[in-house]
């Protein structure tokens, strides 16, 4: 039964990718180019100025909040250079 669905799986994707490769990528709806243009990608330059002072009362919440937030900033990072792509990329296809 699991190399079944297994094998079924991997025959969606194969047909999924022959009709990208007929068709070419989706073109994105103008909602999603608003959202994007829209995007604040502007994060504090440190955890301490959102948290409110006293909330964090040991070392190991000092740590998961430093944790938490240096997630923050690779995921912005990341959104960050995701955008610069799709701007080149359209960049390029309207040249």
């Amino acid at each position: 039964l699991i190399l079944f669905h297994l094998q079924d799986s991997r025959d969606k994707l194969a047909e999924q990718l022959r009709q990208l490769e007929a068709n070419g990528l989706p073109r994105p709806v103008q909602d999603q180019n608003l959202q994007l243009n829209s995007m604040s990608l502007d994060l504090e330059p440190s955890w301490d100025r959102v948290v409110a002072q006293g909330s964090i009362t040991s070392a190991k919440m000092l740590k998961q909040q430093a944790a938490i937030w240096e997630l923050f900033q690779t995921e912005i990072n990341i959104l960050r250079h995701l955008k610069t792509i799709i701007e080149v990329s359209r960049q390029w296809k309207k040249g």
